[in-house]
């Protein structure tokens, strides 16, 4: 009987320590990893204008948009104080935890900043992949200028272009004109 009462106890005691962990990470989503998802889009200058390269599975996002440009959100947490508040918490220490008004929305995550909501990501307290998206153009000969795009659920060629000095796609005529964008998501759980 003495044994019984102590294997009780001790699955007691078990079960309360291993509530009391979960308790102190629930809510909390954690980064896990980052990915461009496939394919990227890149457009190519033509004397009748800007003309989709269709075969990306080929290339390498890295050749046009340097890694470095991407926003890092290793050693990032999110997590939702509230029901209707959410905390990015930063792993740079200098960097202030960004609080905000929060709603999710058939399973898109919008922050209000601005004065507006503003699209974030996918998913929903449990796991969640913010979205970015990025561009890059030269003309002619020239450099390549980089562009984080403002948040947006998804880009498409005339939002892409849109941020450059193009315009528009018929702009693209020199055969040196490039046009590429690409959606990074960096997951959490």
């Amino acid at each position: 009987m003495k044994y019984i009462y102590i294997a009780i106890t001790l699955a007691f005691l078990f079960l309360c320590s291993c509530s009391s962990d979960s308790a102190d990470t629930a809510g909390v989503l954690r980064y896990k990893e980052s990915e461009i998802e496939k394919p990227f889009k890149l457009y190519v200058g033509s004397p009748n204008g800007g003309k989709e390269y269709a075969k990306t599975d080929s290339l390498k996002v890295d050749n046009f948009i340097r890694s470095s440009f991407f926003e890092s959100y290793s050693n990032t947490t999110i997590t939702f104080p509230s029901e209707n508040e959410i905390l990015v918490t930063f792993a740079a220490t200098q960097v202030k935890p960004e609080k905000s008004v929060y709603k999710f929305e058939n399973s898109s995550l919008f922050i209000y900043a601005g004065g507006k909501f503003l699209y974030f990501g996918e998913g929903n307290v449990d796991a969640l992949a913010i979205r970015q998206h990025y561009v890059g153009y030269k003309t002619g000969e020239g450099d390549f200028v980089l562009e984080q795009v403002d948040p947006q659920k998804n880009i498409t060629a005339d939002d892409a272009v849109s941020y450059t000095t193009f315009g528009s796609l018929k702009n693209m005529t020199s055969v040196e004109d490039t046009l590429v964008w690409c959606t990074r998501a960096s997951h959490f759980n």
